[in-house]
């Protein structure tokens, strides 16, 4: 079933898996990221056996099977767990932005995209196995290669599609709670969704899921919203604000 051309082997679900798994602790990987790395990163070539699934063989099994993905990953924590490797007493979450695999000379307009999707539409008709852009965007533009990528603004100031890479981490040693990628360019509504897949995770190796721990994040995180959340839910929640930020830079610039 996991094949990159009809007749070929599928490849086992546990290589695909393995890919997967790896690039969520990497921070959260693109299929084509995926690809790519297992002919560049020898951690890759090896969890792939040197072999080289495609970015569509990899999207599709990330499609198919996602309660294995996330089961395998809560997995991952409960070792964690057992080898003494997790203490929940401060958790950290952060988001980083991730260059999509596409180019600003690579773009279209809506009224393309009209003209693409029923193109894509006849050739569907035409050939089941052609790969859909997905569902109907709401962008005024979009990138042909990562019709789901958003344009965002980088650290470096930069306008560019991108990915938003959302991460928390256990302060002890550093194991990744709970990871994930959105397209949404701004962390201020990512709190909360990072915080219950957490605790989702955590649900499933603690008899009692932990409550009352530390959580820290930057500024980009600073709502009310997500400052009542954390309140509600018990958590000792640390969370710079934008004026402190602005204070702090400029303390900095002045040393």
């Amino acid at each position: 079933m996991f094949a990159d051309k009809p007749g070929e082997f599928a490849y086992p679900r546990e290589l695909l898996l393995r890919l997967i798994l790896m690039s969520v602790f990497d921070g959260g990987l693109s299929s084509r990221e995926i690809e790519r790395k297992t002919r560049t990163d020898i951690a890759y070539m090896y969890l792939a056996g040197m072999q080289h699934p495609s970015y569509r063989t990899i999207a599709r099994f990330k499609v198919d099977y996602p309660d294995l993905i996330d089961e395998s990953f809560k997995t991952t924590i409960k070792i964690a767990k057992e080898e003494d490797l997790v203490k929940i007493h401060h958790v950290s979450l952060d988001g980083t932005k991730i260059k999509a695999k596409t180019s600003m000379n690579k773009l279209t307009n809506e009224q393309q995209l009209k003209i693409m999707k029923q193109h894509l539409k006849e050739s569907i008709e035409l050939d089941e196995e052609d790969m859909e852009l997905g569902e109907e965007s709401e962008k005024d533009i979009i990138s042909i290669n990562d019709p789901d990528a958003c344009f965002m603004k980088n650290k470096k100031g930069k306008w560019e599609f991108d990915y938003n890479g959302q991460i928390a981490v256990d302060d002890y040693k550093g194991i990744i709670l709970a990871s994930y990628i959105t397209n949404n360019p701004t962390d201020y509504y990512e709190l909360i969704p990072l915080m219950e897949q957490v605790q989702s995770n955590l649900s499933e190796i603690y008899d009692e899921t932990p409550v009352n721990y530390q959580v820290s994040a930057d500024n980009g995180y600073s709502t009310d919203m997500n400052t009542e959340y954390l309140e509600q839910n018990g958590f000792d929640g640390y969370i710079s604000s934008r004026k402190l930020s602005r204070e702090q830079k400029k303390i900095q610039f002045i040393r």
